[in-house]
């Protein structure tokens, strides 16, 4: 028998095994259970808890290792664990790590301005006292004690003009009237001034507008601000009020002070029949009829007629205008002489074949001597006065020529001769973005005084159907046929260079304008502008040749190697703003022609970048050119189809475009050609031996 002692120890050391078995069997299994679940997705994570109901089995086949034949035992509360956290040393001081210098960022390279295509320069030979119109009036000319005077006159005429009007219908007094006149230091007729002193205060039933005159003048006023009079007492001029008007405006006290009237009575003063002391530009009926202030014009026509050695005709369309000093003991005219003017209806056929001749044969019947050339392009659209123009005798000191189209190549004959002035009119339509010049016609042409005279018919003071005569407004610089880019760079440098000449103002007359049309419709030779340096451009309108487009059974198409548009600066130059009216066309008026197609030859690698094609691509769409863009290459056609602006890009063999013999239309200068593009062994209509 084992002693009552014994069995107690036997008990104890059995129940301590079976609590480490337990314990281990425990701890297996949470191991077990962390290791799986976060390995395998399916596995269910096991829970501390188990129960069965009615202390059956439970059928899940999760529930293994466990006793099911034990009775249910109340849980023993979990006592958590008494964890001693380890003493807790000082964080280590952090080590400092060196700062990285900061690199500087790298400066992108500047992409560099083209210098430019290079060109012979020579001295144009132009007069440097020519006037020059000041586009800035708003320049401070004046300064010091000067400013605060002006400022006091304008804030006196301001404040007693203001405290007359606001009296309003009580303000109508003999006493106010004559104040008013003296403020305003009025020095015309005083019948006008009674006149316009009683309409201010004189009822009107007029829509939309103020009851009274005096009103009007009132809100004027009131918006004069004390910034406004300085700075225009800075730039030297005062408050006015300028009757019949009845609004404020600013002006010189002394008009000899006006800078745009001193322009105009220099420009007077230099022409070949000049005046003195003139400030206002000529009428348009004396433009028409040739009449000079301070000339006397005599009609001498008959006696070149009569005269068998010059060889003309009544019905030639030729007549001689004499003009003769009519002041001869002033100081500006004592050295001036007679002068010859000859002038030819282009219309007229007999005296267009005849006029060379009769020139050389009159030339030299006064000193100087002037040419007016009118109807040029009016029936005979393609009648160009170039071979007469080039034929001018030496001493033609002035040519006055009447375009009535806007074909203005012919003056490209002057591009190598001297001459002093230069007039241009038209009786047609002025305000067309079709006028344009050629600046190498004007390299040696000292003077275009007739860009002052911008008169615009069909309202008052011009009755409808009236002929009035004005200069064109010259919305482009256009090239001729012979023109490759070292004469459009020599060219764009004159225009960039006479800036301050209303010729080359394009448009938009006064300071910073400039053509914003580019011309080159008889320019075959251009197709990009790779290489120039194309200045200050902002271009709305560009005009290629048609000669560039292939014409076949199937099409007009225009062909170009897809290199061709690397550094084509298409991007830079199409820059105007805004957006609405932007195009390129090929041709010009009624000349215009839009291609079919774009045919675009060689590889994707070939093209540097897509910005200038791209340009090029959606400009010509805008003027109504290219349905189909087609590439010879699959790699371009993803990266045009990118860029097509609407356009069908359509993928061909080379072989397919070389089979219709369609390639790049390369033109060069044509010595075969005078400047303008005709034959220079043509049989002319114009005698000029």
């Amino acid at each position: 028998m084992i002693s009552s002692r014994k069995r107690k120890l036997i008990k104890i050391i059995s129940l301590s095994a079976a609590s480490i078995v337990m314990a281990g069997s425990a701890t297996f299994g949470i191991v077990y259970s962390n290791t799986i679940s976060n390995n395998t997705s399916r596995l269910i994570e096991r829970s501390n808890k188990v129960e069965l109901d009615a202390n059956t089995a439970d059928n899940s086949q999760y529930n293994s290792n466990r006793d099911f034949n034990t009775p249910k035992q109340p849980k023993p509360e979990e006592k958590p664990t008494q964890v001693i956290p380890p003493e807790r040393k000082p964080d280590p001081t952090p080590k400092q790590e060196p700062k990285p210098t900061p690199k500087p960022k790298p400066t992108p390279t500047p992409v560099p301005e083209p210098s430019g295509i290079p060109y012979a320069k020579t001295d144009y030979n132009l007069d440097s006292s020519t006037p020059t119109l000041p586009y800035d009036p708003s320049v401070q000319t004046v300064f010091g004690d000067k400013v605060g005077a002006i400022i006091a006159d304008s804030n006196r005429i301001l404040n007693t003009i203001k405290n007359i009007v606001k009296q309003g219908l009580a303000a109508n007094t003999e006493a106010n009237k004559q104040l008013f006149k003296k403020t305003i230091g009025y020095k015309g007729n005083d019948l006008s001034f009674d006149y316009y002193w009683n309409n201010l205060f004189k009822e009107r039933n007029e829509p939309g507008r103020t009851q009274y005159d005096f009103q009007d003048l009132q809100i004027s006023l009131g918006a004069v601000t004390a910034t406004g009079i300085e700075n225009e007492a800075k730039a030297n001029r005062v408050l006015q009020i300028m009757v019949p008007n009845v609004s404020v405006t600013f002006g010189y006290q002394d008009p000899s002070e006006n800078p745009v009237l001193n322009y105009y009575k220099e420009v007077n003063k230099k022409k070949l029949l000049g005046v003195p002391n003139w400030q206002y530009n000529e009428n348009p009926r004396d433009i028409l009829n040739g009449d000079y202030r301070g000339w006397t014009r005599t009609d001498n026509t008959q006696q070149f007629i009569n005269d068998p050695k010059y060889g003309i005709t009544a019905e030639d369309g030729i007549t001689v205008r004499h003009y003769t000093p009519n002041e001869r003991n002033d100081d500006y005219y004592k050295n001036k002489r007679d002068v010859n003017v000859f002038v030819l209806d282009v219309d007229n056929t007999s005296g267009y074949n005849k006029f060379i001749e009769f020139l050389k044969k009159a030339a030299d019947t006064t000193p100087s001597i002037g040419v007016v050339l009118t109807n040029v392009g009016k029936t005979s659209t393609t009648r160009d006065v170039y071979d007469i123009i080039k034929a001018l005798p030496k001493n033609v000191k002035m040519l006055t020529v009447f375009f009535e189209n806007s074909n203005t190549s012919s003056l490209l004959a002057l591009e190598n001769r001297r001459l002093d002035e230069l007039n241009i009119y038209t009786t047609g339509t002025v305000n067309s973005d079709l006028w344009g010049l050629n600046p190498l016609a004007l390299k040696h042409t000292n003077f275009i005084p007739s860009t002052n005279n911008y008169n615009v018919g069909g309202f008052d003071p011009y009755p409808e159907g009236s002929i009035i005569p004005s200069t064109p407004i010259f919305a482009a610089l256009k090239f001729d046929r012979n023109d490759d880019l070292a004469r459009v760079q020599e060219g764009i440098d004159i225009a960039f260079n006479r800036r301050n000449e209303r010729v080359f103002n394009g448009q938009f007359q006064g300071k910073g304008g400039k053509p914003v049309v580019w011309d080159f419709s008889d320019a075959p030779i251009i197709r990009s502008f790779k290489g120039l340096n194309i200045r200050d451009a902002n271009l709305k309108i560009v005009r290629l040749s048609k000669d560039l487009i292939t014409s076949d059974d199937t099409g007009e198409h225009l062909v170009y190697n897809v290199s061709e548009f690397n550094n084509s600066q298409w991007t830079s130059l199409m820059s105007y703003q805004p957006e609405r009216g932007k195009y390129i066309t090929f041709g010009r008026g009624t000349e215009l022609k839009q291609p079919d197609d774009l045919i675009l030859l060689g590889k994707a690698s070939d093209l540097t970048s897509t910005g200038d094609l791209a340009t090029f691509i959606k400009y010509a769409r805008m003027g109504g050119s290219f349905k189909t863009i087609i590439v010879t290459d699959p790699a371009l056609q993803s990266i045009v189809s990118g860029i097509a602006y609407g356009a069908n890009v359509q993928l061909v063999s080379p072989e397919d475009v070389e089979k219709h013999n369609l390639k790049p239309r390369i033109f060069e200068i044509d010595n075969t050609l005078n400047p303008i593009g005709d034959k220079l062994d043509k049989p002319s209509n114009v005698n000029s031996n």
